[in-house]
């Protein structure tokens, strides 16, 4: 009879839904890179360009970040690769290391549905290597629109669209990719 009185509590007291936590939380990065063809520069008087063709590639990386609610801001690292092919330098391996901080902002469309939308910005360190190493550091940025759902009291999962560029560097010209990401956060 007092498993019965505790199971008829535990209906009556805990939600169906799994409670959104404002707080801090952490988890890993997973996603497709399709990158868009670009061309890097060729080094000696005059400078030339040389168009590439890029293949996809992926991203591996992880965030941690603070949610107030309808708000939340995030430091991530991640490492993006892909290779690319062109006339002269016949295959280039591109690496991407992003140190970003990011701010998403959140509505609720449901209990455990969010909409998100953000703006990431940081630096990325760029090497194209192939015949020669095409190399440099400099301003990277993305633009996120995305979902993410709460699956437990304490860990979601999101899906998101980033459109991710850096700066252009006297060894290649902006990098541009489209970016499918899957991410997971546990909360702290």
């Amino acid at each position: 009879e007092k498993e019965e009185l505790n199971k008829a509590y535990a209906k009556l007291y805990e939600p169906d839904e799994p409670a959104r936590l404002n707080g801090y939380y952490f988890g890993p990065v997973l996603g497709v890179v399709i990158p868009q063809d670009g061309s890097i520069r060729t080094s000696g008087s005059p400078m030339v360009r040389e168009p590439y063709e890029a293949d996809s590639g992926y991203l591996l990386g992880v965030q941690v970040g603070k949610d107030f609610g309808a708000i939340r801001v995030e430091a991530e690292y991640s490492y993006h690769s892909f290779d690319a092919s062109s006339a002269l330098s016949s295959s280039l391996s591109a690496s991407i290391h992003n140190f970003f901080s990011r701010v998403i902002l959140e509505k609720e469309l449901g209990e455990s549905l969010d909409l998100r939308f953000g703006l990431g910005m940081g630096m990325g360190i760029v090497g194209l290597d192939g015949s020669n190493d095409y190399s440099g550091t400099g301003f990277a940025y993305d633009f996120i629109f995305g979902a993410g759902y709460r699956l437990g009291e304490n860990w979601s999962i999101q899906a998101d669209y980033r459109y991710f560029l850096t700066a252009a560097n006297d060894n290649y010209d902006h990098i541009k990719s489209h970016l499918c990401v899957l991410s997971a956060n546990f909360d702290l």
